[in-house]
């Protein structure tokens, strides 16, 4: 369920669901994105970081997701030219057919760059 904006701009390595969802994405450093953010240091955008978040929740829901009641934090730049590898945790708190909370981060180097807590609801 890719929209325009992420369209191309990774591939997924790895996609596993347990206990928790567990994703290992490449980026495309070649995609048009990183040319205009930034040229000469091109830099993933936070809100590329929400939209492959949420579509991994919709990948493992099979519906589409709604992210209400976030709080975001962005603590770390990913340049793709540094490293293309991106690894992705989402832990449920709670889970309804309807909504769930969520947990998660983003790793990249080794080191969380990103991470959410929100209430999201399927539709």
């Amino acid at each position: 369920m890719k929209d325009n904006m992420t369209d191309a701009l990774y591939e997924y390595k790895s996609y596993e669901v347990a206990d928790l969802l567990m994703a290992s994405v490449k980026l495309n450093v070649k995609h048009a994105i990183f040319s205009g953010h930034f040229p000469d240091m091109p830099v993933l955008p936070g809100a590329c970081m929400v939209a492959l978040v949420k579509e991994l929740l919709e990948k493992e829901s099979g519906k589409k997701v709604l992210i209400k009641e976030s709080d975001i934090k962005f603590l770390g730049i990913v340049n793709p030219q540094v490293d293309s590898l991106l690894s992705v945790e989402v832990r449920w708190k709670e889970r309804s057919e309807k909504a769930a909370k969520i947990n998660g981060q983003m790793t990249f180097n080794d080191i969380v760059v990103f991470k959410i807590s929100a209430r999201i609801e399927t539709i």
